[in-house]
């Protein structure tokens, strides 16, 4: 689990805007303000039991340390809001509330009254369609649903007078089918009402002040007092205006007030609640009460309910959050980077030093980073990496290092860096270098393949070398190296070609130069009139995002219109200082984008590669490419087929925002230029596997859909 992590895990939104599962997105807000205000990372996820799939792995791509479950409603309907506490379990998330037998329980009213009549705890008489139950002639019942919590389906209406059972077992059934809800029949009892709110503390109750609702003007008006869906819900009518709530107690309530704290905590063993709940209340002429409803999920707005009730001993609202999380065995406390807070926010502060430091202790063979991880691997795996790591060089930072989860073989990050024996295996059309930038190659260390725009290649040295590179038969060769002279020569060929609008810096990695040094060519280019555009490819803030200092920063926005795309892979790459990278970055008016390559068994499912794009434009990176695994030699184990990515994306459109979805690109082989896949091209493939593509140029290439 991540600790600074917390999710919220709330109702679907409902398309008939009804005003309780509206309240339930209130909720989700008001408490996704309070944990940012406490520096936590908060995402909310709808729980749907159809998607559950999906949604178990999107959990277990944000790994948080808690879930506050405010799950009300599945499918419009409290029937089924236990199966939440279920998924929860089974994830091994802990989570606030009640558990799913006390949810279950309580949801269900006939349930809830059979097991507090069977405890000798008053409940008012009910009766049931099939007649199960009492009839008290004489006496008016309220219809109300079985399983709806919010006085959901409860009208002045509900309440009827009958001469007989049988007429009301009618009157029953002709309301279940109105509303489409099994609905029962429950004494009236036209006295007081209260509600208790029960808060743990250490596994026990702690009753806090009660909450008593006044029916001002009902009698006067010839009213029943019913708490309907009105009286909750529905601003301006007769009973939201005219009931009001006070913890005001009446002269003579202490017995009264106690019995109700006895029998709330009664309750609370009974059905075997944690964290929160509320007992309602109804008291009858004698002073007796009896419980009506048992909320083992009530609203927690900060103005509503268990809330008011806290504020009125003392508890504000986040106090009130960091004990229901305690009761769930999860501590919250104020965290030490709260950069979520506002939008002006203060970033943690980083030394303009330790991005060097953490280059210097590289871990650059399989020993040492297996050491570094207190990984006993096997001395075959070890032998393994390390013959691998003599052909493809090896080279991670401590840091990134530092992310592998070590109980997953196939953490995504390790295999990123961590050198394999499928390396040295190859087909026939897989070459060191497939886009022949070479053949493009008018001066050494720059690539002028495009019409307008041109690559310099300004570093051959990456802070980490990625097992999935397109340049690996180069990068991190002693042998191999770009000079100041050999940058010289391209930016004065830059200079000689006024077609050339566009320079992309890249590598290597180009933020591998000293401040000093990339100022220079920066202000070199900004300095050629016909160039309009700077870009830099960089991984730095994903893999040392310590390098992203303010003085850095002040560089790249000196050099305005300056474009920085970056690499995340995986979400697991997020983290606090990768994400306060980024927002320095955007806070100095520098457009981000992300070129993610597709990478197989680690970024090609949907949710893995959802929840990434969902990442990257919370952090204002906008999705550009999605790389297809270019046909490099040592990469093969990498790359999906044409056709799983070409899905992938069709997959992605419709279900996250437009501007989310990247291009899915192919740079063709033998230096075709990259293209961009889509779903027509599977059209075009019915009959098999192969397709035609053009370039820009409009010479045609074969492709394998499968390949």
């Amino acid at each position: 689990m991540t600790s600074d992590r917390i999710l919220i895990l709330h109702d679907v939104a409902c398309e008939t805007r009804r005003e309780d599962l509206v309240d339930n997105q209130q909720e989700v807000t008001s408490l996704d303000q309070a944990l940012v205000s406490l520096g936590y990372r908060v995402r909310s996820m709808a729980f749907d039991p159809q998607v559950t799939e999906f949604l178990a792995a999107q959990i277990r791509i944000w790994q948080p340390a808690l879930a506050f479950n405010l799950v009300e409603t599945v499918a419009g309907s409290g029937q089924l809001a236990h199966l939440a506490c279920s998924f929860l379990q089974l994830l091994g998330i802990p989570f606030t509330g009640a558990d799913a037998w006390s949810m279950q329980t309580t949801v269900h009213k006939l349930a809830t009254k059979r097991m507090l009549a069977g405890a000798g705890l008053r409940t008012p008489a009910w009766l049931e369609a099939d007649g199960t139950g009492a009839w008290n002639p004489g006496s008016r019942y309220l219809i109300k649903p079985v399983f709806e919590d919010g006085s959901v389906a409860i009208e002045r209406s509900s309440l009827v007078s009958c001469p007989d059972a049988a007429q009301l077992r009618s009157l029953i059934e002709e309301r279940s089918a109105k509303t489409g809800l099994l609905c029962f029949a429950e004494q009236f009892i036209d006295g007081r009402e209260f509600n208790v709110s029960l808060l743990g503390q250490a596994g026990e109750p702690q009753v806090l002040p009660l909450a008593e609702m006044e029916f001002i003007g009902f009698t006067e008006n010839g009213l029943a007092t019913v708490m309907n869906f009105d009286a909750k819900w529905t601003e301006g009518s007769y009973e939201y205006e005219h009931i009001q709530r006070t913890f005001l107690p009446l002269p003579g309530d202490g017995p009264l007030r106690d019995e109700l704290v006895r029998i709330a905590k009664a309750c609370w063993t009974l059905f075997g609640l944690r964290g929160y709940a509320r007992v309602d209340f109804r008291v009858d002429d004698s002073d007796q009460p009896m419980v009506i409803e048992i909320n083992t999920n009530p609203c927690l707005e900060p103005d509503n309910g268990i809330a008011a009730a806290a504020s009125q001993a003392g508890i504000d609202f986040t106090a009130l959050l960091i004990q229901i999380a305690a009761e769930a065995g999860v501590t919250l406390s104020k965290q030490a980077d709260a950069r979520w807070t506002t939008h002006c926010r203060e970033l943690p502060r980083v030394s303009p030093d330790e991005w060097q430091f953490q280059l210097g202790a590289r871990l650059t063979d399989p020993v040492k980073y297996f050491a570094f991880a207190g990984n006993n691997a096997d001395p075959d795996e070890q032998a393994e990496s390390a013959k691998v790591a003599a052909v493809y060089p090896m080279a991670v930072t401590t840091y990134y290092a530092g992310l592998v989860q070590a109980s997953h073989p196939d953490c995504p990050v390790r295999r990123q860096f961590l050198p394999a024996a499928a390396e040295l295996e190859h087909a026939e059309d897989e070459v060191d270098d497939p886009l022949e930038e070479e053949r493009h190659s008018p001066v050494p260390g720059l690539i002028h393949r495009y019409p307008d725009r041109v690559l310099l290649l300004v570093s051959l040295e990456c802070a980490v070398y990625c097992r999935h590179c397109s340049r690996k038969h180069k990068v991190g060769r002693s042998h191999m190296s770009i000079t100041q002279a050999t940058i010289q020569n391209g930016i004065a060929y830059i200079r000689n070609h006024i077609e050339i609008r566009d320079v992309l810096l890249s590598g290597g990695d180009p933020l591998m130069l000293p401040d000093g040094t990339l100022a220079s060519i920066l202000a070199e280019l900004r300095s050629i009139a016909h160039v309009e555009v700077i870009r830099i490819g960089t991984r730095m803030p994903v893999v040392l995002p310590q390098r992203i200092t303010p003085e850095l920063v002040s560089i790249l926005a000196a050099a305005r219109p300056l474009w920085l795309n970056t690499q995340f892979n995986h979400p697991h790459e997020f983290t606090p200082a990768s994400e306060a990278a980024l927002a320095r970055l955007a806070d100095a008016g520098i457009p981000l984008g992300n070129q993610t390559v597709l990478l197989k068994g680690i970024n090609d499912s949907l949710p893995v590669m959802r929840s990434l794009l969902h990442l990257l434009v919370l952090n204002r990176v906008r999705p550009y490419y999605l790389y297809h695994c270019d046909f490099v030699r040592g990469v093969g184990h990498f790359r999906t087929s044409i056709r799983q990515g070409i899905e992938l994306v069709r997959q992605i459109q419709g279900h996250t925002s437009g501007f989310a979805v990247p291009s899915y690109i192919i740079d063709l082989p033998r230096g075709g230029g990259k293209t961009t896949l889509h779903s027509s091209h599977l059209a075009l493939a019915q009959r098999g596997s192969r397709v035609n593509v053009e370039n820009f140029e409009g010479i045609r290439f074969e492709l394998d859909l499968d390949r």
